[in-house]
């Protein structure tokens, strides 16, 4: 009985991929056997959808495959591209705080990951979650309902004014009839203002 147990613990931490974050009360899964999962209600708009909250701080180069799954699971397809998120300024410290405030607003269908560091009491321990919600037309402030918020990701938002349509496109287009008369009239009227000047130029 005591090799089962104890081959049961060494599968248990061999186990690949991100793990589920423990209780609040310590990082990652100590402090309790039963994981915390996120809510929709873990933040002040109601979210679409969350996936979480992993054991770790996924937002980084590091986990990029982790990022990848955990908003597969909430339906974002995201390009892996962590670099070009931190250069567009779309990776925040969140400092402990628990009201987020954007300087530029979000607005429509946004994408955020959130890690909290040990957040104190109520807090999440070392976990990371992901959350899709509506942010509506503007959207400048989130309340989270854990403490400890510490790295904040903005993966995708969209604008209030939809860019303007492209320019149509020219694909050499056919002209009308009326214009390919015009052409032929106007070549005969060239033509024919050609022969005249030849012919009244000859001598006998």
């Amino acid at each position: 009985m005591r090799k089962l147990i104890l081959l049961a613990a060494t599968a248990a931490i061999c186990l690949p991929g991100a793990a589920i974050a423990g209780k609040p009360g310590g990082g990652g899964n100590s402090g309790s056997s039963t994981p915390v999962v996120c809510s929709v209600n873990d933040i002040s708009v109601a979210a679409l959808a969350c996936s979480g909250f992993y054991s770790g701080n996924l937002l980084s180069t590091s986990g990029i495959a982790a990022q990848i799954a955990g908003l597969q699971a909430i339906g974002f397809t995201w390009d892996g591209d962590f670099d070009a998120l931190v250069a567009a300024g779309q990776k925040f410290d969140g400092a402990g705080a628990t009201t987020l405030n954007f300087a530029t607003p979000l607005s429509g269908i946004t994408v955020l990951g959130i890690h909290f560091g040990g957040g104190g009491a109520g807090g999440v321990g070392n976990g990371t979650a992901f959350y899709k919600f509506d942010a509506g037309t503007t959207l400048s402030a989130l309340d989270l309902h854990y403490g400890g918020s510490s790295g904040i990701v903005l993966y995708s938002t969209h604008h209030v004014t939809p860019p303007p349509p492209p320019p149509p496109v020219d694909n050499g287009a056919v002209p009308e009839p009326a214009s390919w008369a015009m052409m032929i009239a106007g070549f005969g009227m060239v033509g024919g203002a050609l022969r005249r000047r030849s012919t009244a130029v000859r001598f006998a």
